[in-house]
């Protein structure tokens, strides 16, 4: 037996049926740009210079041991920053971080220029991340053309309040829902 979720007033039309045509990859990344991600900076340092870019592939691990995980280009300078020092810090931005997301999405730029940050246990840290979690890294695992860092959480520090999301190709709040009604 298959259950549907789907609206009977609004039918689901599955990607592959729509009227124009696209490649597997930019179905693949059509479809993936609906899924809602947290909008997070990571940041690493090399000797006295930081590095940081845009994700929205956070994830939380594990609470025993408090583990996360980012999957980063491997073109990165972040990434390579990351390998090399094994540390790396997670900025998750509220929604008073639009600009700064869009910025440290940029290439050819220095990112760092014109956003308030500071060094946080060796780490640039941003001073409008509504969640802070400086980490170490535990493992890096090649993914195609990314590589997905896992990492243990050090520390972590949260300011009150909604955080960035990402959705449809634009930010957005995530909304709290009314708890559903018992069955």
């Amino acid at each position: 037996m298959t259950t549907s979720t789907a609206k009977a007033d609004k039918p689901e039309i599955p990607l592959s049926n729509r009227p124009f045509s696209i490649d597997a990859a930019a179905l693949f990344i059509e479809a993936m740009s609906a899924v809602t991600q947290p909008v997070s900076v990571v940041t690493a340092a090399a000797p006295d210079r930081p590095f940081g870019l845009t994700v929205g592939s956070f994830v939380s691990v594990s609470v025993r041991p408090k583990l996360i995980s980012v999957a980063l280009n491997n073109q990165s300078l972040t990434l390579t920053a990351a390998i090399e020092t094994g540390r790396l810090g997670v900025n998750i931005l509220g929604l008073d971080g639009t600009a700064t997301a869009a910025r440290f999405a940029r290439t050819g730029v220095d990112r760092f220029a014109s956003v308030p940050w500071r060094w946080d246990q060796g780490l640039p840290r941003l001073e409008l991340a509504q969640i802070w979690i400086p980490c170490s890294l535990r493992s890096a695992i090649a993914a195609g053309d990314h590589t997905i860092l896992l990492a243990e959480v050090d520390d972590v520090t949260r300011v009150p309040g909604p955080t960035l999301a990402y959705r449809d190709r634009g930010y957005a709040a995530a909304q709290k829902l009314p708890a559903p009604e018992e069955l």
